[in-house]
């Protein structure tokens, strides 16, 4: 380690003094790595060989099984990672046929369809001023419909109203939430081969490429601002669903820890308030969204996906599922000071 480190340090000399010894220093050791991080010919050579493809292959082979760890960890072993690790290692294949939640469960896909449904609803319907993005690679300029914080007023009082006249059990949501999630990874798998579909044949603008790689398009996506009949897919999956299930899914488990102990508990409310006031934060700043990296930058394709669909639903709501069945009792000063130090 020594070793590597002087080095790295004559190098960097090398290239800041300037001679032609330095240089020359400097170009011997510069150009090993030029060579395995350039990108000759359009294309990012890398460390190992095939990564464009064996790389998105292992971080979907291990973030569909990782979300249905962390549930199961949450659900059945009060959190414990240590006892998911002896359960795994007690029944390494048998595991995952037992314990793996229904991806078929109708109650979880009526859950899923019908928010999906409703927030599809408010985005066409609910009036907002036109909010015009930044120009785009390849000369285009993305318009929007801002209303992102009237949908999430409206989602909220629909929410209460719901759940207070029996239109529905938020409850049910806890219950459910693995079945949830393993739908949720079947819808995502679907949807974004579609989308990798409709990219290569039917693009929205001509923001949009392949990479030659269809399990590298599979992954990052083809195209940057996908549309189908109006809707924009990356508000839709990124905001109207993600965040906005963030949302509703840590009150419907505070629903469940107040039906199951007739009581909210004060690091409950703590929690749920300050993500909730965070995520009002997020719908007021929605335009500014638009304008971040994830929408200028990522294409809609698995990982931006998948990550809103799946993988936020699941890491996101994780502090508010675990108190639901483990509620903290801080005490007043202690609840009032996170609470505002939250802030």
């Amino acid at each position: 380690r020594r070793q590597t480190h002087v080095f790295v340090l004559v190098c960097c000399q090398a290239r800041t003094l300037g001679s032609p010894l330095h240089l020359s220093l400097w170009s011997s050791c510069a150009a090993p790595l030029a060579d395995m991080w350039s990108n000759k010919g359009g294309k990012s050579e890398g460390l190992l060989p095939g990564r464009e493809a064996l790389g998105p292959l292992a971080l979907i082979g291990a973030t569909i099984p990782g979300v249905i760890l962390i549930w199961y960890a949450n659900y059945h072993l009060d959190g414990s990672f240590v006892a998911l690790g002896g359960e795994l290692m007690a029944d390494p294949v048998g595991w995952w046929g037992k314990k793996w939640p229904s991806c078929w469960d109708a109650e979880a896909w009526s859950w899923i369809l019908g928010f999906m449904a409703w927030q599809l609803m408010l985005m066409r319907v609910v009036p907002g001023k036109p909010f015009r993005a930044h120009l785009t690679p390849a000369g285009n300029v993305p318009v929007y419909t801002a209303n992102g914080m009237q949908c999430f007023i409206i989602t909220l009082v629909a929410f209460v109203l719901g759940a207070q006249y029996g239109l529905f059990q938020p409850s049910r949501v806890y219950d459910k939430f693995g079945e949830i999630l393993s739908s949720l990874n079947i819808f995502s798998l679907v949807f974004c081969f579609l989308l990798m579909l409709k990219g290569y044949y039917a693009p929205s603008s001509s923001d949009c490429g392949t990479n030659n790689n269809w399990v590298l398009d599979y992954f990052w996506g083809v195209e940057l601002y996908p549309r189908v009949l109006g809707w924009d897919i990356k508000t839709f999956t990124n905001c109207r669903f993600g965040m906005m299930y963030w949302a509703v899914g840590i009150l419907c488990y505070a629903a469940k820890q107040i039906e199951d102990m007739n009581y909210l508990s004060d690091s409950m409310f703590v929690c749920v308030s300050l993500q909730l006031i965070y995520i009002a934060k997020f719908f007021w700043w929605e335009s500014g969204y638009w304008c971040s990296m994830d929408i200028q930058h990522d294409r809609a394709g698995y990982y931006l996906c998948w990550g809103c669909l799946v993988y936020l639903p699941c890491m996101y709501t994780s502090q508010a599922y675990y108190l639901t069945k483990h509620p903290v009792e801080l005490g007043a000063p202690l609840a009032i000071t996170i609470f505002l130090a939250g802030l």
